[in-house]
């Protein structure tokens, strides 16, 4: 009985391959009588085998795998052969495709990798007999399988016609198929007489030869051409540098030739002389081939770059920087807030570090009275739009508004497609306008990718950004790792941004540079959100400087907004040494945003564009670094003096730190020149976020826009800061600024109105200790900063050694006028409000709540001899109906004031009605005079030759007639001239 028997071969992949013949030749058989071997030999042909594995990462490729011509056969019967069709990508699924005698079957057969060999697992084996005793065919049933060189062994001996099969004495082997090399697999098939039970060897020793020619030689690769300058001016001297593989020669054109010779391991650099707007081609070339790579230098820009870092909820003590300086320049102490009366704060710089923020202060220009909105979203607007939040009505952050006690808030507009914003300025004057990381001003073109490149059309800008690199609708994100999912969470949705996040979905430092974090003890961390931004914006500013543009760049920083949670890059500080919980969250966090502005400074000065970027740096609100979980210290969140914190109407939460500087202070550089920033200066005069559109603008020199972008008349309430900067003199300064926040938020619906010193704040509803306590008309605080920065002592309070009735009542008419001018909205009614009724103001549903001037007596801010209240009896600062004009003594600007007119019974809201004195001759030659009056009233008469001497009384203390006016005879005289004046006494 002649057996032919299938044989499993086991391959192993290398890297490299090219075409292979693989020889399989048959053994000598056993002398055995009851051998039923032959010796045999066929071809194995691969006609496409392809791996790449040279790295030993990716798993081997192979795209087809032929096996064919196995004649195992020595004498009577047919031949049998085999045909086997591997079409595997990857580590996936192996496909099979069975021709005669098939080893697999279709289903459940599967490929798997380590790198250098695959594994293929058989789940079953056929087995044709023919000849011999016993004629009959059989098959063996369940499956073996080849795992990684070793037997696995299932069922693997089988019964056919009293015969048994099996395999033994196995031999594996990588087959390494690179260079040319023999290597073999030897294994051997054993069948036994069923009754003796003896086993024979059967067609032992397959012998697999490989026969492997080197691969071909690949084609060169270019990994990098650059200059070190791509903005020069006219014969400077640049360095170009490249890196190359498989190269046999190296040439730049512009005359510079063959660089072979500078080059080492296919890197190499020169320094030529060159002129802007010349384009240099690299060619990399040996016998598969040549690539090139080309880049341009250009002529330096006539604009400044301008480089917008602003920072997320951080206080004026998110840094060592120290902010807090009186109007002096000196430190202001720490307050204790026990002995001042004060809800607990303890927030102090003592634990950051912010070394490259020190720097900026250096060699720049702070403000240490700098303003923003309570919250986010407003402080950002302004910015944008030059505008006060009261203009532009963002006065709560997107998404935010809503209702306390009988108040709601306007609605909360966003960015619209009328306003004119900043960014589309500078993108109009020929700048690339780059945002990247926290939007939260709108929605505009979110829809559409501006992740790297620019829109064609530029109304499909992101409020004129051309590029977005992770902007949305919303501020926040859920997770300060790459490792979230999606990585960072951010909120709300762009398509830039879900690029983004795709792009370092689980990302740790290792895999964005396996070199440059190399030896960080947290190279395996997942990348934190501050450092994937960074590394983005850097992109992004390269990108800039070699298309020869200056760049607007907006680095919007989501830190120190929470969640807080540690970056891992900064936690060995020594600083740290004793902090736990939130507070060395917070500190990792805000050195993280000092190593950022490190980086990309850096980078900048590697460009050689740092002497030409002007940098700002500030922050959208106060801190809000709450105590966590094991935190240390208990309390934080206030910035100390400062009190309160993000949300709050006190300093804490409206004033910011700022910074004014030339990225690299040079002072021969024209742009320097033409915008000088002053060295080291604090600067104590109040400022805003709107004052950096009309600034950067003059630092641009681009003139300010007159018109929005629906062509109405276009107001920018901004100041601009560069007499500041300059040290300059007789440049228009703030008087005063309004912060308008009518809307709920941490401490709810008020106003801020700050005049030098003074800062008053009108609580629309809440009582002034306690805003959970309602007050329907409002209640007033006044600080005077100078004397008490801490807010302590409240001088629009009567229990106040300090009360101030008068600076209270003028400086909220003043507010409510600011108001008006700005255009601002006042929060309205959810129902009837009985104690605005009842000094009849609108009170229904829908009604504004504007703001009620306090009930306080003698307070006659005019001097017209009225009380304010008693000309304004309804409160609500504007004059209406019959009211007179609390802020102006004589409303109807005739001869008389206000006052003077109500004792005299005239109208003082008629300019016709006055103060008229007239005079009747009578027949006896005396003269009557008669003059308008009230009851109660009493007069003096004087006279004069010549108008200018009045000491001559004719009579005095006369009272007034009963009636409207009052009559008096004058006898007659014998001055041939003669005046006479009434007073009222």
């Amino acid at each position: 009985m002649i057996r032919t028997l299938s044989a499993l071969i086991l391959i192993s992949l290398i890297p490299s391959l090219s075409a292979e013949t693989i020889t399989i030749s048959g053994a000598a058989n056993t002398s055995s009588t009851n051998d039923q071997g032959s010796a045999s030999s066929g071809t194995l042909t691969c006609t496409t085998l392809v791996a790449d594995n040279t790295s030993g990462t990716a798993p081997g490729q192979i795209q087809q795998f032929t096996i064919s011509g196995l004649d195992l056969n020595n004498s009577g019967g047919s031949n049998d052969s085999v045909a086997i069709n591997f079409r595997v990508t990857g580590s996936g699924n192996l496909q099979t495709n069975t021709s005669g005698t098939g080893w697999l079957s279709p289903g459940g057969t599967s490929l798997n990798g380590n790198g250098d060999e695959m594994t293929v697992t058989y789940e079953s084996m056929s087995v044709n007999l023919d000849g011999g005793t016993g004629n009959g065919s059989g098959s063996f049933s369940g499956f073996s399988a080849i795992t990684m060189g070793n037997w696995d062994n299932v069922n693997d001996t089988a019964t056919i016609n009293g015969e048994q099969f099996s395999y033994s004495g196995t031999t594996n082997e990588t087959l390494p198929l690179t260079d040319t090399t023999q290597s073999s697999l030897s294994f051997s098939y054993t069948t036994a007489d069923g009754d003796s039970g003896a086993w024979r060897p059967l067609g032992s020793h397959f012998t697999i030869e490989v026969n492997s020619a080197p691969p071909a030689s690949p084609e060169p690769a270019i990994t990098f051409f650059s200059s070190n300058r791509y903005q020069i001016g006219s014969n400077e001297t640049i360095t170009l540098s490249w890196s190359t593989t498989d190269a046999t020669s190296l040439s730049i054109d512009q005359g510079l030739g063959d660089v072979t010779s500078l080059s080492t391991a296919g890197a190499g650099s020169i320094e030529v002389n060159a002129n802007p707007g010349t384009t240099y081609t690299l060619t990399a070339t040996n016998s598969e081939g040549s690539k090139t790579a080309a880049l341009t230098v250009h002529p330096k820009p006539n604009k400044p770059n301008i480089l917008v870092i602003l920072t997320d909820d951080w206080g004026t003590e998110d840094g060592t920087v120290n902010f807090n300086l009186d109007k002096n320049g000196n430190p202001i102490a720490k307050g204790n807030p026990d002995s001042l009366g004060l809800p607990s704060f303890s927030q102090t710089n003592e634990h950051y570090h912010t070394p490259t923020l020190e720097q900026l202060a250096s060699q720049g220009t702070i403000f240490t009275r700098a303003y923003v909105s309570p919250m986010c979203s407003p402080t950002r607007v302004s910015f944008m739009t030059g505008q006060n939040a009261a203009r532009h009505r963002t006065t709560n952050y997107i998404g935010g508004g809503g209702s306390h006690f009988n108040l709601k808030s306007q609605p909360n507009l966003d960015l619209t497609a009328a306003n004119r914003t900043l960014a589309e300025v500078m993108r109009d004057a020929g700048y690339r306008t780059i945002i990247c990381g926290k939007g939260h001003i709108g929605n505009d073109n979110l829809d559409i990718d501006h992740y790297k490149t620019p829109a064609a059309d530029p109304a499909n800008d992101f409020y004129g950004f051309q590029i977005n690199v992770c902007a949305t609708q919303k501020g926040q994100h859920s997770n300060c790792y790459s490792n979230a999912t999606p990585a960072f969470n951010l909120k709300g949705s762009s398509t830039s941004a879900t690029t983004f996040m795709a792009e370092y979905q689980d990302k740790t430092y290792h895999d964005l540079d396996p070199v440059k974090y190399a030896d960080a003890t947290w190279k395996d961390e997942p990348v934190f959100v501050t450092e994937a931004i960074t590394l983005e914006m850097i992109e992004r500013l390269e990108d800039s400087v070699m298309l020869g543009k200056p760049f607007f760049a907006y680095m919007s920083h989501f830190a120190t907004h929470q969640p807080h949670q540690l970056d891992p890059r900064f936690a060995n500080n020594p600083k740290y040494a004793g902090l736990t919980g939130n507070t060395l969250d917070v500190a990792t966090m805000i050195e993280g945003v000092d190593h950022s502005t490190h980086d990309i400074l850096t980078r900048l000065d590697e460009l050689g564009v740092a002497e030409n970027t002007i940098v700002i740096f500030f922050g959208d609100n106060g801190s809000e670094v709450d105590p966590g979980a094991g935190g240390n210290p208990t309390t934080l969140g206030m910035s100390n003096p400062c009190r309160g914190q993000k949300g709050h109407r006190h300093e804490g939460g409206t004033r910011i730190p700022f910074i004014v500087s030339w990225a690299k202070p040079d002072a021969s550089n024209p742009h320097q020149q033409a915008f000088p920033i002053a060295a080291g200066k604090a600067v104590p005069n109040i400022i805003a976020s709107q004052d950096l559109f009309p600034t950067l603008c003059d630092a641009a020199n681009i003139s300010l826009p007159t018109q929005d972008d629906n062509s109405d008349p276009l107001v920018i309430d901004g100041y601009n800061l560069a007499g500041y900067l300059s040290n300059s003199s007789g440049f228009e300064t703030r008087e005063q600024l309004l912060i308008h926040s009518p809307t709920p938020h941490a401490h709810d619906f008020f106003s801020i109105l700050h005049q030098g010193d003074w800062k008053l704040i009108y609580n629309y509803n809440n009582e002034v200790e306690d805003f959970n306590i309602e007050a329907p008309l409002g209640t007033y605080e006044l600080y005077n900063l100078h004397d008490d920065p801490y807010e302590a002592d409240n001088r629009a309070s009567a229990s106040s050694p300090n009360y101030n009735s008068g600076q209270v009542m003028q400086m909220a008419r003043d507010l409510i006028a600011e108001i008006t001018f700005r255009e601002g909205q006042y929060p309205y009614l959810r129902e009837n409000d009985a104690a605005m009724a009842a000094i009849n103001l609108p009170a229904s549903p829908g009604d504004d709540h504007p703001i009620i001037l306090p009930a306080i007596n003698g307070i006659d801010t005019d001097n017209d001899g009225l009380d304010d209240n008693a000309e304004d009896p309804n409160r609500n600062g504007i004059q209406d109906g019959s009211e007179t004009d609390a802020t102006k003594a004589n409303s109807d600007d005739d001869n008389l004031d206000d006052g003077e007119e109500a004792r005299l019974g005239t109208d003082p809201l008629d300019p016709g009605s006055y103060f008229k004195l007239q005079a009747r001759p009578e027949s006896d030659g005396s003269i009557t005079l008669t003059w308008p009056s009230s009851p109660d009233t009493r007069f003096t008469i004087r006279t004069s030759n010549d108008l200018v001497d009045w000491s001559s009384i004719i009579a005095s203390n006369i009272s007034a007639d009963p009636g409207s006016q009052t009559s008096y005879p004058l006898p007659a005289s014998s001055s041939p001239r003669r005046f006479y004046k009434v007073e009222l006494e």
